[in-house]
This record gives structure tokens, C-alpha cells and sequence, in this order.
């Protein structure tokens, strides 16, 4: 009975078409040839690439989770111990003791007590991912060929050919050209390739700008005011001496009119200061000071016509 779900096995790591369809078989399935509780699959992607790419009865996976980061890092460290191991049985009876403190430490939080990491290994014999198997009961010390552990080691070895296949092997540079060549529409684009980079191309872009000018100038009115009007549009070249803007002239009138009321009322005392300079002698002194507030107001009035133009 294992060895027919062994080629079940086979034939569903043959017909897989991706790697995401491998990974789910290698966590899933491989449970029809031992029993364990968790099994997860750590790819070798590059150089600080060490990933989760599966987990046993998980359909999504976040590679950046706390358990996948940790996870990582222990399939980084247990990389080189698999190498060294002997390519036929490359299995590594995992502890927390194998493992530096710091990720010890986790271990009660994420594994079983008992750990098999497998080597799925390439043509060349380098590891390309580790495949955790985990379970409460001990993995056996010793394999012999009836044990189902070691359809587990066989299927290692196919796990790993198959995982390089759909992940990490290239064509030559040759096969793909010759296989490029074969089409008849490679073959046209190439001959045309010269001719369009003979077509010029514009490109534009727009970006803010802002210009300011090298010499710029402070305007300013010779008094206060709100600006009714702005005679010149911006950007309009003007001579010297030309009306940039009006000035609200209201409040002008208003202090015109107060000034011109202020006048009349100093008016009226000159009068009568006058007529009673005329009966006393003490009065006089009261017609020059009204004559001097007259001159005053009179001087402030004349002021505001000449600033109204």
C-alpha cells in the first residue's frame, strides 16, 4: 500500500506544472507515506532569499510573518549541515540544541518536539530547499527499506530534481536563440529593429516651474490705502511715470469732509472771538488763538485737496 501511494506521489510531482503546485504537494500529499503534524517547505531563492514557500493545510502563506521569518532563519542555518550530509540520506534529525539561543528559544512556540528537515537538492547536490517535517512521536534512528520513513528519503531525492526543475534551471543562450529564430515574426522584428531606431521621438514632460525675476523691484505708494483698481495687467512692459493701480479714495473723503466741518466750526469762533475783542480787552487774546486754530484746519483741508489730486 506505500508503495502504490509512493507512485501516486510521483505521478502528482510529475504533473505538477508550477512551483506553487509542487510546494503544496510536498507538504500536503507526503503525508500518505509517513504521518507528521506540520510539515513546512523553505525555498534557497539567492543570497538572503531564504523564504516559507508552503505549509501543510495553508492555502496562502505571508513569507513575512514572525513564524516565517523564524523558519527562515533556521533553514539558513541548518543549510550547510545538510550539504555535508551524504547525498542518499541527506535527513537531519533537527533539536533546539542544534540551533543558536536566540532561536531555541522560539522553538516551543513553533515546532513539535520532534523535527525532520529534508534536503531537496539539485543535480549538483546543493540544497535548494529544506522541507521541515514535524510530529510529536520520535523519527527513527535507523532506516531500512520496509520503513515507510524510507519511501521518505526516495521521495526527497525526487522532491528535490523536480523543485530544481520548475525553479532554478535555465535554457543556454544557444537553445534559446535558435529557438527564437524558429519564428518567422522574431526574424522580421529584428531586420526592422535598425529602421526604428531611425524614427526620431519627442518626449515631453511637464514639471511646475516658477520664474523669478534677476531684478526685481519694491513698488510702494507714497501713503496708506486699499487698492480700487489695477490699472496695468501682469506681465505688461510700462514706462516711468505710467498708473500701475487707484487707491480707494472714500476714506480721503472722509477725513476731507471732517476737515472741512472742523474748518467751519474754527470759523464760527474766529467770528466771535472778533466781535468780542472788540468790548474787551482780555477777548483779544482769544481772537489770536482762534485765528491760529482757523489757519490750522485751514492748512489741513488744503493738505487733503493737494493729496487727491
Amino acid at each position: 500500500m506505500t508503495d502504490l501511494a509512493f507512485h501516486a506521489l510521483a505521478g502528482k510531482v510529475h504533473a505538477a506544472s508550477s512551483a506553487a503546485d509542487l510546494a503544496f504537494i510536498f507538504c500536503n500529499e507526503t503525508h500518505g507515506l509517513a504521518s507528521y503534524r506540520q510539515a513546512a517547505l523553505v525555498g534557497y531563492f539567492g543570497a538572503r532569499r531564504t523564504r516559507l514557500a508552503a505549509h501543510s493545510g495553508l492555502a496562502d502563506i505571508d513569507a513575512n510573518s514572525p513564524y516565517a521569518l523564524w523558519l527562515a532563519d533556521v533553514a539558513n542555518h541548518v543549510r550547510k549541515p545538510l550539504d555535508a550530509l551524504p547525498l542518499k540520506a541527506r535527513v537531519l534529525a533537527l533539536s533546539p540544541a542544534m540551533l543558536p539561543p536566540a532561536l531555541a528559544a522560539q522553538w516551543a512556540d513553533w515546532m513539535p518536539d520532534h523535527v525532520w528537515v529534508m534536503s531537496l537538492a539539485g543535480p549538483d547536490g546543493r540544497s535548494r530547499a529544506a522541507l521541515f517535517l514535524g510530529r510529536e512521536t520520535p523519527w527513527p534512528a535507523e532506516v531500512d527499506g520496509d520503513a515507510p520513513e524510507y519511501l521518505l528519503l526516495q521521495a526527497a531525492a525526487m522532491y528535490g530534481h523536480a523543485w530544481w526543475a520548475l525553479t532554478e534551471r535555465r535554457r543556454s543562450i544557444g537553445t534559446m536563440w535558435s529557438s527564437l529564430w524558429e519564428r518567422r515574426a522574431f526574424r522580421w522584428t529584428l531586420c526592422a529593429l535598425p529602421l526604428a531606431l531611425l524614427i526620431p521621438i519627442r518626449e515631453y514632460a511637464l514639471v511646475p516651474a516658477e520664474v523669478v525675476s534677476n531684478r526685481s523691484q519694491v513698488i510702494s505708494s507714497p501713503r496708506e490705502g486699499v487698492i480700487k483698481r489695477m490699472v496695468v495687467k501682469p506681465n505688461t512692459p510700462v514706462e516711468a511715470g505710467a498708473v500701475l493701480a487707484e487707491l480707494d479714495d472714500s476714506t480721503l473723503y472722509n477725513r476731507q469732509a471732517v476737515a472741512q466741518a472742523a474748518l467751519a466750526s474754527t470759523r464760527v469762533d474766529l467770528l466771535q472771538a472778533s466781535q468780542r475783542a472788540i468790548e474787551t480787552q482780555a477777548a483779544k487774546a482769544e481772537l489770536n488763538i482762534a485765528e491760529g486754530k482757523a489757519r490750522e484746519r485751514q492748512v489741513d483741508v488744503d493738505a487733503l485737496q493737494r493729496e487727491m489730486g
